[in-house]
């Protein structure tokens, strides 16, 4: 048998080992889930708070395209000609060589029989009366343009392309003026459109120096 001494001895030194053996103890449930809940709350207000204070990115304001305009096209511009040596009949700022055809029998053969006009060449007619008359197209090898000029030394009207009948037996139309006029310029066909002359443009003569001829 041991000694009492020695039996409290043992029994003190099986109580704290025993102690030391002893798990500490783990949260309940409800505390577990109330650290859980707290944890997603608070990464939740974390998330949040980013999202409000991220800052937005700026959308890109489109560039206008600027539409573009059509210009206008410009008007064609004359070149004013050097006034031709002798007798000459200038229409707006195109100038002309001319022949005068101021007596009956001149303008009645005009340029019949011609086989060419040289280029802005012409025949002005001159009439005693003051007033063109009617015009065909008798043996005329060539076709014409026709410049009818007013008293007022302006181009009153324009003929444009008469063509030379094909054979001496073709009907022969008459031409005249639609406004009344007080010469004729005759000149080769096209030159009107190709010169750019116009009813309305002023009409001067230079160098002609016969009566009736005023402008």
């Amino acid at each position: 048998m041991l000694p009492a001494l020695a039996l409290a001895t043992l029994a003190i030194a099986a109580c704290q080992g025993s102690t030391s053996e002893v798990a500490q103890p783990s949260p309940t449930p409800s505390v577990a889930t109330a650290i859980q809940r707290t944890a997603t709350a608070t990464t939740s207000l974390s998330t949040a708070t980013a999202a409000a204070t991220r800052v937005p990115t700026p959308t890109q304001t489109p560039t206008p395209t600027a539409t573009p305009r059509l210009l206008p096209s410009p008007s064609p511009t004359r070149t004013p000609t050097a006034l031709p040596k002798g007798p000459a009949v200038v229409v707006g700022n195109v100038s002309f060589g001319a022949e005068i055809a101021n007596t009956p029998a001149l303008r009645s053969r005009g340029l019949s029989g011609r086989p060419n006009l040289p280029p802005q060449t012409g025949m002005l007619f001159i009439f005693e009366s003051g007033m063109a008359s009617n015009f065909w197209m008798n043996e005329m090898l060539v076709s014409l343009d026709f410049v009818w000029i007013g008293a007022d030394c302006t181009v009153v009207d324009v003929t444009e392309n008469v063509p030379h009948p094909e054979t001496a037996t073709s009907s022969l139309p008459l031409f005249h003026s639609a406004r009344p006029a007080a010469f004729t310029f005759e000149i080769n066909a096209g030159e009107v459109e190709a010169l750019g002359l116009a009813i309305g443009d002023d009409v001067r003569f230079n160098g002609i120096d016969v009566d009736g001829a005023d402008c």
